[in-house]
């Protein structure tokens, strides 16, 4: 039986679909015009969505807003690739190299397992790497509290009614600003 079935694309085709985009000579002329800036706010947008289609257990609509999160890196890379700041492999090592610095329970001492459980190892390894960049120790005390406050809350986030209208003017605003000072 013949498979039929068109082909599912990869990473490497939205890697080529994004770079095609933003040609400036055949691209679109929309995504050649955008920055770091003006894309910024979609960056934030796309990340609510997935947070909403989260909270209304809806896998099929969170399977596309992880997509168009998802574009949202590829299309940041793009930008900073052309500017030969970084490539999205980049993106990728670096996070792969993060997530296994901090488990070291997982990928290189098992017997740290109940250290991280019971400790804030996490938050240890991060203020570690923010030290090494510089970081302000405040700032990062602020954090870790805020993300403290946000991993206590147990209850399921639910979408407001007008919550993602809101939003939406919060970002609109945002990227205003942001494209004024580009």
């Amino acid at each position: 039986m013949a498979d039929d079935a068109p082909r599912k694309h990869d990473l490497d085709d939205l890697l080529a679909v994004m770079a095609r985009l933003r040609d400036p000579e055949t691209g679109c002329p929309w995504d050649v015009k955008q920055s770091f800036a003006t894309i910024a706010p979609y960056t934030i947008e796309e990340a609510y969505e997935v947070a909403d289609a989260i909270a209304r257990d809806d896998m099929d609509a969170l399977k596309d807003e992880l997509g168009d999160l998802l574009l949202q890196v590829v299309y940041h890379a793009q930008m900073a690739s052309e500017d030969e700041r970084f490539a999205f492999a980049d993106v990728v090592d670096a996070i792969t190299r993060k997530m296994i610095r901090r488990h070291p329970h997982v990928f290189e001492d098992a017997s740290r397992r109940d250290e991280f459980m019971s400790t804030n190892l996490w938050d240890r390894i991060k203020a570690e790497e923010k030290a090494e960049r510089g970081d302000d120790p405040a700032e990062q005390l602020l954090n870790q509290r805020q993300r403290g406050c946000h991993r206590n809350q147990h209850e399921k986030p639910s979408a407001k009614p007008g919550a993602r209208s809101s939003t939406r003017q919060d970002l609109s605003a945002f990227g205003a600003r942001a494209a004024s000072a580009s």
